[in-house]
């Protein structure tokens, strides 16, 4: 087997293409759509990359829109976006499919969150995401609830 690359926190896209979001996107959740600035050259790059599979980071990141249901939303959006190029692209589920998609050419994308906000006050939503194909949940950019605070520093008597 040739190597191969395994990009662990990324995106797909073409930061040369301006998608101007609508006025509900900019005020209510500012990561959505994302697969929209994914085009022929974020692929080739990315093959030419050698990258095998990527954690593609997806859901609420920000904004004032539902978490729960912004994300949701945007991961039937990267489904429908892989099924419509099966011969490039590859939902991950377990290391098989990094595998697979390595040995067919493609692309493997394996969902993640940078925070938790989705979740709420609903652990049982851990199940629901990892159902809907969600592999990695980090902690980057969590505000405070009941997972912790992420990598915000917060203010302190000194401050």
């Amino acid at each position: 087997m040739r190597p191969f690359v395994v990009n662990a926190l990324g995106v797909l896209d073409n930061p040369n293409l301006r998608r101007e979001p609508d006025i509900a996107e900019r005020t209510l959740a500012a990561w959505q759509r994302s697969w929209e600035a994914v085009d022929d050259r974020s692929i080739a790059d990315a093959r030419r990359a050698g990258i095998a599979a990527l954690n593609l980071t997806l859901g609420h990141v920000a904004g004032e829109a539902d978490a729960f249901e912004a994300t949701v939303r945007d991961i039937a959006g990267w489904d429908a976006f892989v099924r419509r190029d099966p011969a490039t692209l590859r939902k991950v589920l377990d290391a098989d499919d990094i595998a697979g998609a390595h040995d067919a050419g493609q692309i493997g994308l394996v969902y993640g969150f940078q925070n938790t906000t989705m979740l709420g006050d609903d652990a049982d939503r851990i199940a629901t995401f990892a159902g809907l194909g969600v592999r990695v949940i980090q902690l980057t950019y969590n505000g405070r609830n009941a997972v912790g605070c992420g990598a915000r520093r917060w203010p302190t008597t000194r401050d």
